[in-house]
């Protein structure tokens, strides 16, 4: 567990302004509870216009459930061709075998006709104020290797110049990309409140509420939260009210990380409240048995 890395950081901070508003509002018993989960990481990635030695930064689409969208050194390089919303009529007269895939963002599932007819990557162009079906229909669960990609159209503007105009789609650009995402298992955290009830007999009950506080990236390193945001900040409201209004029976208060990856900040909390010190030491012993054997 040492060798994991930290959440990345947006969720770090997120975990930390919780931790500041519970103990803000005077709660003492806060803590928190470590666990670590395999996600998508993306590094960097890169786009180059060969030829015109000029780098942009890119953002990978996150599309795909097994496979991130890596692309290692040396990358790939082709020609960008533009094929609007990608209906098969689209891509007639076009070269599309080896080329990069200029797709607008509101196209369904027509990513899969530019990979059928042999391109190697794709590039969504984001008009603006999308909304988030036009980021989920695209998602595929098949560990298929056609890496997307996305950016907004001023940036494909400021690249690329008026790429609706060109003659056949030709945007006339040898580009390269290169993306280095990966797995790997990071250390996230639950975050706790224990907030003993008043009531002499009722106070030993004990109620679990719970809210989530992570969100789920449709484009690496960009997740805005807006609608996942509205259960983390009941809870905090309701944090808040219990303080000023003290109940009878004992709450336990939790805001979970990992929830994106099947639960499994509310998962590990709950199996590690449930399961008894005798039974977590001959586990342990069980796993160190299997170790040693393998």
């Amino acid at each position: 567990r040492r060798s994991n890395a930290r959440a990345p950081p947006g969720n770090t901070a997120a975990a930390a302004y919780i931790k500041e508003r519970l103990s803000s509002f005077g709660f003492e018993n806060i803590n928190t509870h470590q666990f670590a989960v395999p996600v998508m990481m993306h590094k960097s990635s890169r786009l180059r216009i060969t030829g015109r030695d000029r780098t942009f930064s890119i953002r990978p689409f996150i599309g795909n459930a097994v496979t991130p969208q890596a692309v290692p050194p040396p990358g790939i390089t082709g020609p960008l061709i533009y094929a609007g919303k990608g209906e098969r009529n689209a891509f007639n007269g076009k070269d599309i075998k080896g080329a990069i895939i200029l797709m607008e963002l509101e196209s369904g599932k027509n990513w899969l006709n530019a990979a059928e007819l042999g391109a190697q990557a794709l590039i969504y162009i984001d008009r603006g104020s999308t909304p988030k079906l036009f980021f989920e229909d695209k998602f595929e669960l098949s560990p298929i290797q056609f890496p997307r990609f996305w950016m907004s159209a001023a940036e494909a503007y400021a690249m690329f110049g008026e790429f609706e105009k060109v003659s056949k789609g030709n945007v006339g650009e040898q580009i390269n990309l290169i993306s280095d995402m990966a797995w790997r298992n990071v250390i996230a955290e639950n975050i706790y409140c224990f907030v003993p009830g008043t009531h002499e007999r009722l106070g030993e009950e004990l109620i679990i509420v719970e809210a989530f506080y992570d969100s789920s990236g449709l484009v690496a390193d960009l997740s805005p939260g807006a609608d996942e945001a509205c259960g983390i900040a009941t809870l905090l409201n309701f944090a808040r009210f219990l303080k000023h209004h003290p109940p009878q029976r004992t709450v336990l208060l939790i805001a979970s990380a990992g929830h994106a990856q099947s639960l499994a900040g509310m998962r590990e909390l709950i199996w590690s409240l449930s399961v008894s010190p005798k039974e977590l030491k001959q586990m342990e012993r069980d796993l160190a048995f299997r170790a040693e054997e393998a």
